[in-house]
């Protein structure tokens, strides 16, 4: 296995070549772009990895060594080295490509789409492994005290994220007044356990539109779904990490407030790369956190109502991705108990949100319980004003599923609160959840 040092290097020989290349044509393909940018950023990734290791003792850097897997990253490189000296046009600097050499790219456009993908993927994997409270823990105990943290985090201007994920780090038990509970994904979570986030709106409401960047970045990625631009699905989704503090990985499309007769599809960009049958686009996707058992919420002409991105494949025959969308439940619950819980979760929801003037539910898919199930630990974050950079403040419902129950915690922004045990024969308010580990 290359190590981090080893893989920075290379990287850095590859950019070098890519970029050599762009310059020397005028006409260098959009994908050697996409390339030349997703290698830069996997390079300051690694180089920002190597800063971490060089700065902890010797016994911790071979541990953080053995953590980081190196092969697919060790693998995507040399793959883009092989592919730059197969496709590497002829013309000197300020000349445009040849014929044969445009039909060269043609041929190979492919391939070359297809490792932009893969260093997405890649650099989107070392962020998680730079940010991840697991890591920003060791890191803290092996440094040992703050004035090492600040010479370390002087190293990289990536590095003061990570301090600030550490402090953003949620204890067993905290509460509101208890100090930091919202996650780097902008998922409100009082416990240590992984959240989700159901960002449910599909239409804005009365006094939003969508020239709002909020809103207009939502109808652009769906948009880029739709027709199969992933680079722009997966740029889209990046910087809704960044500017929103929320992950759009499962988000629907989004219509102008004036469009009341209209419902979503409910299309996921996972749906979308089902129905486009590109695998790459689904794997890369799976590992960013979208849902196999999303489900869509009308019948359109290509899925009936209620068909997950597995079904949208079955209907277009798409085989080879058939493996990758079946779902994979970790917390299973009979089918007709889950119906009465969401039945019941429905119901409930309605009923303390339909008279806020804030909440209009009209505009939003309700939470499915049946997505928590492909996750060991399901916590759901479901925020009724999603547009806010901190969507504690507004009105929202956090969700817990254990076992054949739910409690749903209703939120009027930090001050109010009320507590819900859901079960089979009824909804029961109470003072405090209990949550099992």
């Amino acid at each position: 296995m290359a190590d981090i040092v080893g893989i920075v290097d290379f990287a850095y020989g590859v950019v070098k070549d890519l970029t050599a290349i762009a310059m020397a044509v005028k006409d260098a393909p959009k994908s050697l772009a996409e390339v030349i940018d997703q290698t830069d950023k996997l390079r300051l990734q690694a180089t920002r990895l190597q800063a971490i290791q060089q700065g902890l003792p010797k016994g911790n850097q071979e541990q953080l060594s053995m953590q980081i897997r190196t092969d697919s990253l060790d693998e995507a490189m040399k793959q883009l080295g092989d592919l730059t000296l197969k496709i590497r046009p002829g013309g000197g600097a300020g000349e445009k490509m040849k014929v044969t050499e445009k039909f060269k790219w043609w041929w190979k456009q492919s391939d070359v789409d297809g490792l932009a993908l893969r260093l997405r993927e890649e650099t989107d994997r070392l962020w998680k492994i730079v940010t991840t409270e697991q890591l920003a823990a060791q890191f803290s105990q092996a440094s040992g005290n703050s004035e090492q943290l600040s010479q370390i985090a002087s190293i990289s201007e990536q590095l003061p994220r990570l301090l600030e994920a550490l402090s953003l780090r949620a204890t067993p038990g905290t509460t509101d007044a208890d100090g930091p509970i919202f996650d780097h994904d902008g998922v409100f979570s009082p416990y240590k356990a992984e959240a989700m986030a159901w960002y449910g709106q599909f239409r804005c409401k009365p006094g939003q539109d969508l020239s709002m960047p909020y809103y207009r970045d939502r109808y652009a990625l769906s948009s880029a779904a739709y027709v199969g631009d992933w680079p722009s699905v997966f740029k889209l989704l990046d910087h809704a990490e960044h500017a929103y503090m929320q992950k759009w990985i499962n988000c629907t499309s989004i219509s102008a407030a004036t469009e009341v007769s209209s419902i979503t599809s409910g299309f996921t960009p996972l749906h979308q790369a089902a129905w486009h049958g590109k695998k790459q686009a689904v794997e890369v996707l799976l590992g960013r956190g979208a849902w196999r058992l999303a489900r869509t919420a009308r019948d359109t002409r290509s899925a009936a109502e209620g068909s997950t991105p597995l079904e949208v494949a079955h209907s277009h025959g798409w085989d080879h991705i058939y493996n990758s969308l079946s779902p994979q439940l970790r917390r299973p619950v009979r089918h007709a108990v889950l119906n009465i819980l969401q039945w019941r979760l429905d119901g409930l929801i309605k009923e303390t949100f339909e008279e806020e003037s804030e909440a209009h539910l009209e505009c939003f898919l309700l939470p499915q319980l049946e997505i928590m199930t492909e996750h060991e630990r399901s916590r759901l974050w479901f925020p009724l004003n999603p547009e806010l950079r901190d969507t504690r403040k507004g009105l929202a419902v956090h969700i817990l599923l254990e076992h054949n129950e739910v409690t749903t915690i209703m939120r009027w922004g930090r001050s109010k609160k009320k507590v819900f045990r859901i079960t089979t024969e009824g909804v029961q308010e109470i003072e405090q959840a209990v949550i099992l580990r």
